[in-house]
């Protein structure tokens, strides 16, 4: 029996929640925020990202403790995991109709979300891939801006808490699950953060300074997601507790994000019923996101990186000085054919989207592709191979906007910041 915990005093900023609501609410406002901006926030959103990778990385160390050793996620895990949503799906919309009485705009949303009742529960039927390919550990489990300790002047993240959501049993908070349900619970985070931010607002901002300010909370929100997952999935490659294919995580993901919007409304509907809004919105953006056909785009270029139609990959270069390049793969270096006018080429089954690699010049040079569609170590590190085709969009309702009203900025990212990276210049 456990009597009491010691744990040494970790020196802080106070915890992610806090402190970020409290850098939005300043930068949002429109009579706050001059000069006022939300890089120092996306900065340290993007730290916690990779922290969360490692946090996972370090669940998915191998252990003599069976209760603590990886495994592969099994049919009977998914079909668990898909019953247990539904169930909370079920839950939270007799909740929304037997419960406590909203405000009328809510209760109009609500409504809307009670009606599509059996398309919320098909869904979580079939958005689950039908064969994963990564492995369940223990996680968190209630993974949130909340449960992040902001250290080092706002220059990383410490995390705490791991008990787990206060509404599950503790044989299901002790359950080996799916990292990105974590992850899920983290994006989540930053909605729910950004509407209280909203919510902030002075109410004596007139309607065009309350917009323009929504719409900046936004558009961070929109960003501090990007900063996040970009930063997770680099930190997470070669962990089996992601999958690999980025198009699986994203699946996988979605499915937690909308499990966790349905056990947030059941939460709010006994504890806050006035916030019960956030999720609702929540639940109803996942339905329409994966409502909209999804559209597949591909720009055929005639250099770098390219996925021909039989499944190989044709590296080319403009190396007009040399007359022998290579191609170093992650487990091989590979001559290129000199084609003639500076152009090298390679055609090859020995790489496929995911594959890293660099070109190899005469004198040992290793130098990423200047025709890079993806850097996922920054501007000096290897190149990625990229399907475009293998993305599904769904902004095919937009329409864009009046070529009077683009404005066209070329950034130079090697001169622009003394390190001249990307990551630099967030």
């Amino acid at each position: 029996m456990t009597l009491s915990i010691l744990q040494s005093f970790v020196q802080n900023d106070g915890d992610g929640w806090s402190w970020v609501l409290e850098r939005l609410a300043l930068a949002a406002n429109p009579r706050l925020a001059a000069g006022q901006n939300f890089d120092q926030i996306i900065s340290w959103i993007g730290q916690l990202g990779r922290r969360s990778a490692e946090l996972h990385a370090a669940f998915e160390t191998d252990s003599d403790d069976p209760a603590f050793r990886p495994e592969p996620v099994q049919p009977d895990d998914v079909q668990r995991w898909v019953t247990a949503a539904q169930a909370i799906a079920n839950r939270a919309l007799d909740g929304i109709r037997d419960g406590p009485m909203l405000a009328p705009p809510d209760r109009a949303l609500a409504e809307t979300l009670i009606a599509r009742r059996d398309e919320l529960v098909e869904r979580l039927r079939t958005s689950f891939p039908e064969s994963p390919k990564f492995s369940k550990t223990r996680h968190h489990g209630d993974y949130h801006l909340g449960q992040i300790l902001v250290t080092n002047s706002g220059r990383d993240a410490v995390i705490v808490d791991f008990e787990g959501e206060p509404l599950r049993s503790l044989a299901e908070r002790r359950a080996k699950h799916a990292a990105l349900r974590d992850v899920a619970g983290m994006l989540r985070s930053f909605a729910y953060v950004k509407a209280a931010a909203a919510r902030a607002l002075p109410q004596h901002l007139a309607p065009a300074e309350r917009a323009s300010a929504e719409r900046r909370l936004a558009a961070w929100e929109r960003e501090a997601r990007q900063a996040y997952l970009e930063s997770y999935f680099a930190a997470a490659r070669g962990g089996d507790f992601c999958p690999k294919d980025r198009l699986e995580a994203r699946r996988v993901l979605r499915f937690f994000m909308l499990e966790k919007a349905l056990y947030e409304i059941a939460y709010e509907l006994a504890n806050r019923p006035d916030w019960v809004a956030i999720p609702v919105h929540g639940v109803l953006a996942l339905l329409d996101e994966g409502s909209t056909a999804p559209v597949t785009r591909a720009h055929r270029m005639p250099f770098g990186a390219e996925l021909q139609g039989d499944g190989s990959i044709r590296f080319r270069l403009w190396a007009p000085p040399h007359e022998k390049v290579r191609v170093e793969l992650e487990d091989a270096i590979v001559p290129m054919e000199h084609l003639g006018e500076g152009w090298h080429e390679l055609v090859t089954n020995g790489a496929r989207a995911g594959s890293r690699y660099r070109f190899v010049l005469p004198d040992e040079l290793r130098v990423s592709d200047p025709a890079s569609r993806y850097q996922p170590e920054d501007v000096h590190g290897p190149s990625e191979v990229i399907d475009p085709a293998a993305y599904n969009w769904s902004d095919a309702g937009w329409n864009g906007r009046a070529w009077e009203e683009t404005v066209i900025y070329e950034l130079h990212i090697g001169a622009f910041t003394p390190e001249g990276t990307f990551r630099a210049d967030r």
